[in-house]
């Protein structure tokens, strides 16, 4: 059996109707927390729902629930579908909300605050903003990191976090080798060029963990503004050039 194309919402139920609980009007923002305790045993909560007293007949001192509840919740969920309508499946990074809930959960989805064609994924669980916080999150786009090392061979370079990256090697101290890097994740992409005027050799298993060493029977040469890409595989447990 086919199923019909839902309708889509241009605007949220009760857009216009005044946030205030007279009538006609909408409660906004709705109440998280139960308002019993606070004297108002008809009013709903996003805890309580609608009270017990609510479901009691009115002939046993039930209290109707109201309308303004009513359309408040209605427009909060309706916001949400409108949305959804609109394509706007990814919601910008919100810090009050982040830390209301106790943190984005792994492989929660967000849209970078500033940057609207930016995403992020988490790849742990977690309240912090991913353009401070880039160690706890995946870039849909790949970020830039710099470095000047010491002349000489490095081992096990950590990266910044678990995204794509333009590492662009300052090699002026001398020749660099790089010969492993720390993954974070499968499949990261690691575009490794030379800035500076001297060689930078990438891979060539000198040393570091075996499991960040690169495939490759000897190092790659990079000369100044060149550049290498290299991809992680938890397959063959590498790095390979790509």
């Amino acid at each position: 059996m086919s199923q019909s194309a839902p309708i889509k919402l241009v605007e949220p139920f009760a857009k216009n109707a005044p946030s205030t609980q007279t009538p006609g009007g909408k409660t906004n923002p709705f109440p998280v927390a139960s308002q019993i305790p606070l004297g108002l045993p008809g009013n709903a909560s996003l805890n309580d729902g609608f009270t017990p007293l609510n479901m009691t007949p009115l002939l046993s001192g039930g209290i109707p629930p109201r309308g303004s509840d009513m359309n408040g919740i209605l427009y909060l969920y309706g916001t949400i579908i409108a949305c959804v309508s609109a394509g706007q499946l990814v919601f910008p990074y919100d810090g009050t909300y982040a830390t209301a809930m106790g943190g984005y959960a792994v492989g929660a989805q967000v849209q970078d605050a500033t940057t609207p064609l930016q995403c992020w994924t988490a790849a742990v669980a977690s309240p912090r903003d991913p353009a401070v916080h880039p160690e706890d999150w995946i870039s849909n786009i790949a970020l830039l990191s710099t470095s000047a090392p010491s002349a000489g061979t490095h081992s096990d370079n950590v990266l910044p976090g678990p995204s794509d990256y333009f590492l662009d090697v300052n090699t002026a101290a001398g020749a660099i080798t790089l010969d492993s890097f720390v993954a974070q994740r499968d499949g990261q992409r690691l575009y490794v060029s030379a800035t500076g005027a001297n060689v930078l050799n990438v891979g060539g298993r000198t040393g570091g963990t075996v499991a960040n060493n690169v495939r490759a029977s000897s190092a790659v040469t990079v000369v100044q503004n060149d550049t290498v890409t290299l991809q992680y595989s938890n397959a063959i447990g590498r790095w390979v050039i790509v």
